[in-house]
């Protein structure tokens, strides 16, 4: 669905699963907290912060962007019309994944 990325609902993360070297069983490389994307800069800072990943490609950083999209609908809950959306409360996230389908 997102490429290496995978949602773990039970704990409400993203995780990226690859190798790093040929021939290498795929692990667990990176956490994204989502409960902590609480905010549109919050969610812009993880994308900032994994492009500069050097094991990261562009596959990878387009596919967490649909993440987000899928599990967030960013631009109703958090930046459309270019003004923020959320609260800003520490639930924010939660709530969001709380009542997805």
């Amino acid at each position: 669905m997102w490429g290496n990325w995978r949602f773990n609902k039970d704990a409400n993360v993203l995780v990226i699963q690859k190798s790093l070297c040929p021939g290498e069983e795929a692990k667990d490389l990176y956490k994204i907290d989502l409960e902590r994307c609480n905010t549109s800069a919050a969610i812009l800072d993880f994308i900032v912060q994994m492009s500069q990943k050097l094991w990261i490609t562009r596959d990878d950083l387009g596919f967490l962007i649909e993440a987000f999209d899928d599990l967030f609908t960013l631009q109703v809950n958090f930046c459309g019309s270019e003004f923020e959306h959320s609260d800003g409360k520490t639930d924010y996230a939660r709530r969001i994944l709380e009542n997805r389908i």
